[in-house]
């Protein structure tokens, strides 16, 4: 295969020089007998369009494995064509019968290097065709995987909302259990929709822990490299948050409980989810949490609103038992 690439950079060369000393000659030269003069323009303008791509023949000659047969019978062509150019340039004006003889081999061979040009441009444009769709298959194989999904996405702990009612002891009672003394270093944070998609899931930890999310070839290989994942990161104690979880779903996150030292998880949902140790549930909001509720969500945190106290009292024991059940947002 060496060889064969270092012959192939050899002949390219070989081929640049005849094509230089071919041009140099049909622009130098020139002709004293007008009967060579139409054939010459011919010949440069197929250089002229040969000679600028060069370079790109010999790459796509390379690329494409072609056969070295045609560049060096092109080669040949070329140094013939020089040759009979310069005998031209000296032939007397009456000698007709020399002038057609050359008149004859130079248009074909004129022929030739034409040819050459149009099968080289024809393979050019089938490259730069297969080169495009390519591509374009690329970019529709990139849409379609779960890494554009989650490209910039984040497993970060959000940071608190600006307005809480009726969670600082909640919060208290959870941390003692959840932390027991032990500080969780890494915390990972996935919200869940309601159409699950646990390979977005992973994928999105991947992303987040080693900057990388590759494709994996089924669930099962997935959880594999994740738990592996996790045990590489150290033995820091970690915590895993899987955000609002949908009742009929938790069962297929049983694949997320790894066997393995200082780490849990932590899944927050609006019903109660069996196959935990611990379970807290968050209690209705007592009525002074509700009426600061409302007035925040009514834009009326302010005292000095001009709706009057006993007519959101009457709104709120119209409104809250309607929603008893809702936990404290």
């Amino acid at each position: 295969m060496a060889a064969a690439i270092v012959g192939r950079a050899a002949l390219g060369a070989v081929f640049g020089k005849a094509l230089a000393e071919l041009y140099d000659t049909v622009k130098n030269v020139g002709s004293k007998v007008l009967m060579f003069k139409s054939i010459l323009k011919s010949f440069k303008s197929n250089l002229d369009l040969l000679a600028p791509a060069v370079e790109e023949i010999r790459r796509l000659n390379q690329e494409l494995d072609r056969p070295e047969e045609e560049t060096k019978s092109l080669i040949k062509d070329m140094k013939d064509a020089e040759q009979l150019i310069r005998i031209c340039s000296e032939i007397q004006d009456w000698n007709y019968p020399f002038q057609a003889f050359y008149v004859t081999k130079l248009t074909d061979l004129d022929k030739a290097i034409a040819r050459f040009c149009k099968v080289h441009m024809q393979a050019q444009n089938k490259r730069d065709i297969f080169q495009i769709l390519e591509q374009l298959k690329s970019i529709r194989e990139e849409m379609k995987s779960p890494i554009m999904k989650i490209h910039g996405l984040s497993c970060s702990v959000p940071g608190p909302p600006d307005f809480t009612v009726g969670l600082d002891k909640p919060l208290k009672v959870l941390k003692i259990q959840l932390l027991k003394e032990k500080q969780q270093d890494k915390i990972f944070f996935v919200p869940v929709s309601k159409t699950l998609n646990l390979m977005v899931i992973v994928q999105r930890l991947f992303h987040y822990i080693s900057g990388q999310a590759p494709e994996f070839q089924s669930d099962e290989d997935a959880f594999k490299q994740l738990r592996e994942l996790l045990t590489k990161i150290g033995s820091n104690p970690i915590l895993l948050i899987l955000d609002d979880v949908w009742s009929g779903s938790e069962f297929r996150f049983e694949k997320f409980k790894f066997h393995m030292p200082n780490y849990n998880i932590l899944e927050t949902t609006r019903t109660k989810l069996p196959g935990f140790s611990f379970t807290y549930n968050l209690k209705p909001l007592k009525d002074d949490y509700a009426m600061m509720l409302l007035r925040h969500s009514a834009s009326l945190q302010h005292e000095s609103s001009n709706i009057p106290v006993e007519a959101i009292k009457k709104v709120l024991n119209f409104v809250v038992p309607l929603y008893f059940d809702i936990p404290p947002l």
